[in-house]
């Protein structure tokens, strides 16, 4: 059996923590409900994270949302930046990395967060 892509597998996962009443609905995205202290501070564990890549903070910044499905105009809104700043991120993004697409690069955030996950789980339990 084929496994689903990742943004369906996301899709699917959100869907189901909806339905059990772990999400609630954000327009055309599900938002999980925890403190605003708490969802900060795994916003800069996530960029901390991604800066390991070799990326500069705002550069991991930007991953972490086009990870999240954010296109650069969402983006630039969201960081308060021009479109123009998102665009040459993303194209310095894709050189650091070695990647020609969001999707790819995407696929980079979400290996280097396992990879974090495996690095901090005890030796007995790791896959």
């Amino acid at each position: 059996m084929p496994h689903a892509s990742f943004p369906q597998s996301l899709s699917s996962l959100s869907a189901t923590l909806a339905r059990k009443g772990h999400c609630v609905g954000g327009g055309s995205s599900l938002v999980p409900q925890v403190p605003a202290s708490a969802s900060r501070r795994h916003f800069k564990n996530a960029v901390h994270v991604l800066e390991k890549l070799g990326l500069t903070p705002r550069q991991a910044e930007v991953l972490h949302w086009i990870a999240e499905g954010k296109t650069n105009e969402e983006i630039s809104q969201i960081l308060e930046c021009s479109f123009h700043t998102v665009k040459n991120h993303v194209k310095e993004i894709f050189q650091r990395l070695g990647v020609s697409s969001r999707t790819a690069a995407a696929a980079c955030a979400y290996r280097a967060h396992i990879n974090t996950l495996s690095d901090a789980a005890p030796a007995n339990n790791r896959i």
